[in-house]
């Protein structure tokens, strides 16, 4: 199970979300082209054929660039294309149902909208944390937003890593990373761009430059 944290902690900087669009192939790859290490597959809507294919060849990209494929809800979508794990909400199956369907080398994604939430998503197994609404978010109606002081009381506070996601943009994601969270969740601020790729660079420089700032304090106050 550590190594499935150190992991996380490692390579999913950048979840970007897909799924919504009519060809997410295109832009998963323009987000791995620019160094995303985490694609998440939303195909809420679609029926479990096209899941399957598009998650299928989301999965094959995802290889190509040595990086990781999460399916949003599905369990069984997850497994039958051979994804690194599914991300589950309130309304999916249990955390604990779904480890038994997919046993433990799958990761199990949990989200939560309060620290009782990531607590109690913690407690029943979930491997990481995606907490939101951390800003207002025209992505999911309804959710309320948590804002990154709670963010940083859930981070503080699991011990699995927390990915923030929910209104995330560049102008903002620097405050997600020192609050914290072991990650960020992107959605319309890549897809709904209209230049994804230097959306993505912008993300990605901006968490560099958090990270070096982190780094340098971990070390001045050492």
């Amino acid at each position: 199970m550590q190594d499935m944290k150190r992991k996380i902690r490692m390579s999913w900087k950048l979840c970007v979300i897909v799924g919504g669009e009519e060809n997410p192939y295109q832009i998963a790859e323009t987000a791995l082209q620019e160094g995303a290490g985490l694609i998440q597959y939303r195909g809420k809507g679609k029926s479990g054929v096209v899941q399957l294919r598009e998650a299928s060849l989301l999965r094959n990209l995802t290889r190509e660039y040595e990086a990781d494929l999460v399916i949003n809800d599905r369990p069984d979508i997850a497994m039958l294309s051979e994804a690194d794990g599914v991300h589950l909400g309130a309304e999916d199956l249990p955390v604990p149902a779904a480890r038994d369907l997919m046993g433990y080398c799958m990761i199990i994604g949990a989200t939560a909208h309060s620290l009782e939430e990531a607590r109690q998503a913690e407690k029943t197994g979930a491997d990481y944390i995606g907490f939101g609404s951390v800003f207002a978010t025209r992505s999911k109606n309804g959710v309320p937003v948590a804002g990154l002081e709670t963010l940083g009381d859930v981070a503080r506070t699991v011990s699995v890593p927390v990915i923030g996601i929910g209104g995330i943009t560049p102008e903002n994601i620097k405050g997600v990373f020192s609050n914290g969270a072991a990650g960020a969740a992107v959605l319309s601020s890549v897809s709904g761009s209209s230049d994804p790729g230097r959306a993505v660079r912008n993300i990605l420089q901006n968490i560099v430059e958090i990270s070096a700032m982190s780094g340098s304090s971990q070390m001045e106050s050492k």
